[in-house]
């Protein structure tokens, strides 16, 4: 865990740990705003990615109360919108804070026909064999740029009754191809998964949705 004022910003970096008890101190930490550092200052976090954002909720009160003028959220990864089947166990869309956005969106203008629609056609590749099926469930995004998925995270973040600036930016699919040109995947954010088997338990990640 670092801590560091860069030109009078508030910088913080976490990393993932070797084991639960290193990473608990750093949560810990991470949730310990220093107010006479954070007071009146833009400050800026940078993060590996944002799943659920729980831990971002929680950031943002915590330097609301700490006196921050503004929150920058630097993601490094893209947005998170499929689930992972390849050592770590996230199987549940509704747990991503992206998908709930998206979800959101589609509700707010008049298109939950999208969620009926990528419903049944998740239903009708189950009924392939798996090596046949492909991936509807891409179209919940598809109406959306990332920078609305931004702001109706944002939104979702921001505590009641908060006023301060928050603006949350992600890596692109673009960026992050030029930053690992030999890169072994990237399922866990565009949904082209390597395997029959991924695409086929994302199918069933959305029914059971």
């Amino acid at each position: 865990f670092e801590l560091g004022i860069i030109r009078n910003h508030y910088v913080g970096r976490t990393f993932i740990e070797p084991t639960q008890k290193v990473r608990e101190l750093g949560v810990k930490l991470k949730h310990s705003a220093n107010r006479s550092v954070v007071e009146g200052k833009r400050v800026v976090l940078v993060d590996d990615s944002i799943v659920r954002g729980t831990t971002s909720f929680k950031i943002v009160k915590m330097m609301r109360e700490a006196g921050a003028r503004e929150v920058h959220f630097r993601i490094s990864s893209p947005p998170i919108t499929h689930p992972d089947y390849y050592g770590i166990d996230m199987a549940r869309l509704e747990e991503f804070c992206v998908f709930r956005a998206a979800i959101q969106l589609l509700k707010e203008r008049k298109m939950s026909d999208i969620i009926e629609q990528t419903y049944e056609a998740c239903k009708a590749e189950l009924l392939k064999p798996k090596e046949e099926q492909i991936n509807p469930v891409r179209a919940i995004y598809k109406p959306f740029t990332t920078e609305e998925l931004n702001e109706k995270i944002v939104e979702m973040l921001r505590p009641e009754g908060m006023t301060t600036p928050i603006q949350l930016v992600f890596q692109s699919i673009e960026g992050l191809h030029e930053a690992i040109p030999n890169h072994k995947g990237d399922w866990y954010f565009t949904g082209h998964y390597p395997t029959p088997g991924g695409t086929k338990l994302c199918n069933q990640s959305f029914v059971n949705y």
